[in-house]
């Protein structure tokens, strides 16, 4: 696999835009001055467990989630005014070839594009760590994500029911 640190040490991975309410946004690596920023923005999302379960109720739990996530795995974070808005993590499943993605936007910055966006940086950051696919899983009933992944590329396998997987396969010759 790929030394992440000579992947995020390119530019790319500090991106600005515009969301759909005019407001600045940065996409970022996670870094630990963010950490705290992290922690609150799952601390104040509603409606909690709304994702398979995630993110959990209880704090305790909650916060232990969080930091196996923030220490183990690939993270992208969404900034406004420099709170944190919006999280993507990249989960290893099988080591240079399949992962897992998750993404959470906080409710008062949701339907603004940050979602697209960050979807979008991180099949940047898989192919540069050389992922072969990203997988997900999301709720049938959620028509927004799945609005988002498909813009994406990520189009649905499996069986139809409450929930649904998706993935995307990644190409190093891919530009999207």
């Amino acid at each position: 696999m790929t030394d992440i640190k000579k992947v995020i040490d390119t530019n790319l991975f500090h991106h600005h835009f515009k969301d759909r309410r005019n407001k600045d946004v940065i996409i970022c690596y996670l870094t630990e001055e963010h950490l705290e920023k992290v922690k609150e923005m799952y601390d104040s999302f509603e409606p909690k467990e709304c994702a398979q379960g995630l993110p959990f109720e209880e704090e305790e739990k909650r916060h232990k989630w969080l930091k196996n996530l923030l220490k183990n795995e690939y993270n992208l974070i969404a900034l406004i005014d420099n709170k944190v808005v919006g999280h993507a993590c990249l989960i290893n499943i099988e080591k240079g070839k399949t992962a897992e993605y998750l993404v959470f936007v906080h409710q008062d910055h949701q339907n603004c594009g940050i979602g697209t966006e960050l979807t979008k940086y991180i099949k940047e950051l898989a192919k540069r760590l050389s992922y072969q696919k990203i997988w997900l899983t999301v709720s049938a009933f959620n028509s927004c994500a799945i609005s988002v992944y498909k813009k994406a590329g990520f189009h649905f396998v499996g069986p139809r029911d409450s929930d649904r997987e998706m993935v995307v396969e990644i190409y190093k010759n891919q530009i999207k």
